[in-house]
């Protein structure tokens, strides 16, 4: 279970996403009623735009959402290249199509997150989530193709990789029946 700590900021009438927040993870099966959180992420959402002065519509936008784990004052673990990473997202006018995994519409993007006790846990669903709502303000743009990279996955997470994209309608022409690719 996440929650967002904090509130949406209300700005000129409407509401809007902080640019930081803190994610507060719970344990998935015990729920927040279990007690303390296992953990707390610490997010950052850039969005860039160019603007197309001919009409005033978007002409080029992205969005990232950094995350971080964020230890306790006296942890000593350092913090691994793990502990931290972004899912990005791109639209372009130009080719009226929207990236889900990309900062660029036109080369291959991917979707890593590999948090050390948090698997399972729903983060990159949420984060992910965040993206696709993001992407929406295109309705009509036609969605990059994801490709699925044998590489891009272990054996023990490449069940719950595909899993990530299914929940999101997202078809893949898998090679084998198990979709191990």
């Amino acid at each position: 279970m996440i929650e967002l700590l904090g509130s949406r900021l209300k700005k000129d009438g409407t509401w809007s996403t902080p640019r930081l927040q803190v994610l507060e993870i719970h344990d998935r099966e015990k729920g927040k009623e279990a007690g303390e959180p296992i953990a707390h992420l610490l997010l950052e959402r850039v969005e860039t735009a160019q603007i197309d002065e001919s009409d005033g519509s978007v002409f080029e936008a992205s969005i990232e959402l950094r995350f971080q784990r964020i230890l306790p004052k006296f942890d000593t673990r350092r913090q691994s290249t793990y502990e931290l990473g972004s899912f990005v997202g791109c639209y372009s006018k130009l080719y009226d199509r929207v990236s889900l995994t990309s900062n660029a519409v036109y080369g291959d993007g991917a979707v890593f997150m590999d948090l050390s006790g948090l698997r399972g846990h729903r983060i990159g669903s949420y984060l992910f989530n965040e993206v696709v709502a993001w992407a929406k303000q295109w309705p009509d743009a036609e969605v990059k193709t994801i490709t699925l990279n044998a590489g891009d996955a272990t054996a023990t997470n490449k069940v719950r990789r595909n899993r990530l994209y299914e929940q999101f309608k997202i078809a893949f022409d898998y090679n084998d029946a198990k979709k191990l690719k």
